[in-house]
């Protein structure tokens, strides 16, 4: 089941902290469940715990000096168990998600490959007699679409589009600020106004606490019409959510040297592929430098950038960019593709990616 697959994940990875978190949230929520499903969630959820603590514990050569941690940590893992049943987080379900995002974003055909990446959200907010909602998302490890819809009428015809004044947004990933890009855009959702909202760069979004602050709806009657556009709307909108959902992430370790040249070319550095995140929305790649690199005055430092793409069928594809994204320090560089670049290819039928003119084969 969808809920067993996360509840492994978030096995692997659940603090201390986070579990004391959660059991607050449940407590507070206990009424939203009827004793009779709780003691089923309950019975169900410890049997797949208690299953896969015993497996851990089958590959440890001393078992009995991991009985205490252990011990403790099926605690931790229940209580985050019981939240994540019992719905205290934003929650994938397949009945309540709306297929049609897929068909908008074109990502019908790859749906496999973001099986549990769709969320229902259902936050609102009104203001200014609008209300704007956060109705669903879908994405992986690292990017994000957000469908936003408002009971505001479409008014600008086929040509025109609508978009917000000021953006605000913040990820939260514990405590840590998770930062990177979006980009908006509106459309005509059965004469009412509606926003995809994509995020890409956002490490480990599936997992965030998300808030939002949007302000001053403003209209265009085309795309030319940047500058003449009028406000509709001078109001504040504030949705937030938390996100629970599968990563839908394939990660490759290649572990391949490359050698990258620097922005403006006036040098290059020996750099070690270590890791590959991809999915059809986006791809991520880590790399570390060989020796570390010492900025210079000049600040023409060596960033990661993906030449092309190559398909199992020969294809060959060229992202728009070379990096959506990029981060780079002394030590090791990154950068991220977005949605666009990818142009909602099927990992499957991805056999390698070049970096640095060297082809790295995706192995899984």
């Amino acid at each position: 089941m969808k809920s067993d697959a996360l509840l492994c994940e978030y096995m692997d990875e659940l603090t201390e902290k986070e579990a004391e978190l959660l059991e607050k949230r449940m407590m507070q929520d206990m009424d939203m469940v009827s004793p009779e499903e709780y003691i089923k969630i309950q019975d169900r959820q410890e049997s797949l715990v208690l299953d896969r603590i015993k497996k851990e514990m089958q590959r440890e050569e001393k078992k009995a000096a991991r009985i205490h941690v252990l011990g403790k940590r099926r605690v931790i893992l229940l209580v985050a168990t019981f939240a994540l049943m019992m719905g205290m987080m934003t929650f994938a379900k397949e009945w309540d998600w709306d297929i049609r995002m897929a068909d908008m974003l074109g990502l019908t055909e790859v749906m496999e490959e973001l099986e549990d990446g769709y969320v229902k959200i259902g936050v609102s907010d009104t203001s200014d007699d609008i209300t704007l909602t956060a109705t669903q998302g879908i994405g992986d490890k690292n990017s994000m679409w957000v469908q936003l819809d408002t009971d505001l009428i479409w008014n600008v015809g086929e040509e025109g589009y609508y978009t917000f004044e000021v953006l605000d947004d913040f990820w939260y990933r514990g405590v840590e600020i998770v930062t990177g890009g979006s980009s908006l855009y509106s459309y005509n959702n059965n004469g009412k106004v509606s926003f995809m909202w994509y995020f890409t760069g956002y490490e480990e979004i599936n997992r965030a606490r998300v808030e939002i602050r949007l302000s001053g709806i403003r209209a265009y009657e085309s795309q030319k019409d940047e500058e003449e556009g009028y406000l509709v709307s001078n109001g504040l909108w504030e949705l937030e959510w938390e996100n629970c959902y599968a990563p839908n992430t394939v990660v490759v370790r290649p572990y391949q040297i490359v050698t990258l040249k620097s922005e403006q070319g006036n040098h290059t550095m020996d750099c070690l592929v270590t890791e590959i995140e991809l999915s059809p929305v986006s791809m991520r790649a880590v790399a570390w430098k060989l020796p570390f690199e010492r900025f210079d005055a000049t600040g023409d430092v060596v960033v990661l950038a993906v030449d092309s793409i190559t398909l199992r069928d020969g294809t060959k594809m060229e992202p728009k960019n070379k990096y959506t994204t990029a981060g780079t320090d002394n030590f090791k560089t990154d950068c991220f593709l977005n949605y666009e670049d990818l142009q909602c290819v099927n990992t499957k039928e991805i056999l390698s990616i070049t970096i640095g003119g060297e082809e790295i084969m995706i192995s899984r």
